[in-house]
C-alpha cells in the first residue's frame, strides 16, 4: 500500500476536487452527516471580482465552488471561491495552506457554504463561509480472510 492510498483509507475521503458550480450540494453529498465543518472564513479580496455583482443573489447555505489556484502570481496556495460561475474572492492566505495541500493531493474534497451575509459591512466582512470536507461514502470492505 502506497502513501496515497494509505492516507485515503485513514481519511476515508474521495479523490475528486470539487469543480461544481451549483447553490446544491455535490451530488455524493446528499446529508449534513456527510459534511465536517473545517473552518470559516470571511473572503478575501470580495471588492476586486464579482462579489457586488452577485451578493443580492445569495443566501445562506448556498454553496460555493473552491479552486485551486496554483498559477497564482501572489499565492501558490490560493484557493479562489466561485459563486455560480463568478469569481468572488480567495480562502484568506494565511489559512489556505493545508487545504491546498490536501486539495493538490487529492485527499480531500471540499465544499464551501455561505455562513453569513452581511451587505452593510465593510467588503472584508460582507460574505463568510464554511469550509467542509466531505466524507466518503464506502460500504464495509472489512472482511475475514482465513487464508484458505
Amino acid at each position: 500500500m502506497n502513501r496515497k492510498e494509505f492516507l485515503q483509507k485513514i481519511f476515508l475521503l474521495p479523490l475528486v476536487i470539487s469543480t461544481t458550480n451549483k447553490t446544491e450540494p455535490p451530488k455524493e453529498t446528499k446529508t449534513k452527516e456527510n459534511l465536517v465543518l473545517w473552518a470559516s472564513y470571511y473572503v478575501r479580496g470580495f471588492s476586486y471580482y464579482h462579489g457586488h455583482d452577485v451578493l443580492g443573489q445569495m443566501q445562506l447555505d448556498d454553496y460555493v465552488t473552491l479552486v485551486r489556484e496554483p498559477s497564482n502570481r501572489h499565492d501558490d496556495q490560493a484557493i479562489q471561491i466561485n459563486f455560480r460561475n463568478k469569481k468572488i474572492g480567495y480562502i484568506p492566505r494565511e489559512c489556505n495552506s493545508e487545504i491546498a495541500k490536501l486539495m493538490d493531493l487529492g485527499l480531500m474534497e471540499f465544499v464551501g457554504k455561505i455562513e453569513k451575509l452581511q451587505p452593510e459591512e465593510e467588503d472584508y466582512r460582507k460574505v463568510k463561509i464554511g469550509i467542509y470536507a466531505l466524507k466518503k461514502q464506502e460500504k464495509s470492505s472489512l472482511s475475514y480472510n482465513s487464508g484458505k
